[in-house]
């Protein structure tokens, strides 16, 4: 049992009326916790919202009913949209609403939610982020992950989940550079690093560069924003569309091109198949 900042505890008194996320076993067997984080010792956080004046490389400004307030970009500010996916920071336009969680202590942006306010009933200490991405390293507590705004680090604490799509448990000798994986990150270190809740392997099959010609899978142009083109070597019988938490989009059989036009900015997860070969690769909606 760990607390938000992934440090091992011992449940007190203290921790009473604190909200918990974990994984237990089923509670016919009695609803034993394997794991949990209780959300105490948390990261100072304060809230802007409003509507944004200003976003460079390096901050953004909100106008606010209080009037602007000045907020700093980190390696670790997420931006994402009201569901939790992971957008990038130049989708922080001036005119769109958003909803920020900053560390208090540095005024840096923690995680940035465009297209609503905090009065909409963003409950920023309960909701998450989600992460989609090819994994680079596991080492020394830390994941590294290639994403659709560049590499991003998680911590891995004795709480951090590791499963496949079928909920089975996965240690990290599991987590095979290559591999896409979809991480959620809902609390930060000490040292302000997205702590992983949640890391789920999405595919056995590498998406890497050193794949085989002949069963690789490619999308172009990657970032899309109208249509889709899949190609390989050798034809697929069917590709398969999903969005990151494995709800299949389209099927496409036999055919190779695909209108993105209606679907949300975002990661999808592709996956081609022929006969019993599986080939995963992964698409960007801007």
């Amino acid at each position: 049992i760990v607390n938000c900042r992934g440090e091992l505890i011992t449940i007190s008194d203290k921790a009473v009326g604190s909200r918990i996320d974990g994984l237990a076993t089923d509670a016919s067997n009695g609803g034993y916790i394997l794991n949990a984080t209780v959300y105490v010792d948390c990261v100072q956080t304060g809230i802007i919202t409003g509507t944004i004046a200003m976003a460079v490389d390096s901050m953004i400004v909100v106008t606010t009913v209080q009037g602007n307030r000045e907020a700093l970009r980190a390696p670790y500010s997420m931006v994402t949209n009201d569901q939790g996916f992971q957008l990038d920071w130049s989708d922080l336009t001036i005119g769109r609403q958003v909803c920020i969680a900053i560390d208090e202590s540095t005024q840096t942006v923690l995680r940035a939610i465009i297209d609503v306010t905090c009065e909409n009933g963003v409950r920023q200490t309960a909701d998450g982020s989600m992460i989609v991405g090819v994994l680079q390293s596991v080492a020394n507590n830390e994941l590294m992950v290639s994403t659709q705004t560049g590499s991003m680090m998680f911590a891995l604490t004795p709480a951090t989940q590791m499963m496949d799509e079928k909920r089975n448990t996965l240690g990290a000798a599991n987590m095979t550079p290559g591999s896409a994986v979809r991480v959620m990150s809902k609390s930060h270190t000490t040292s302000l690093t997205p702590i992983a809740s949640t890391v789920v392997l999405l595919s056995t099959t590498r998406v890497d560069e050193t794949m085989n010609d002949a069963a690789s899978l490619t999308a172009h142009p990657n970032p899309a924003s109208t249509t889709v083109t899949f190609s390989s070597i050798l034809p697929f019988d069917t590709i398969i569309i999903s969005n990151i938490l494995g709800s299949h989009i389209a099927e496409l059989r036999y055919a190779t091109t695909f209108d993105v036009s209606s679907l949300s900015p975002g990661m999808y997860v592709v996956t081609g198949q022929r006969g019993t070969e599986r080939v995963t690769t992964l698409m960007v909606k801007r």
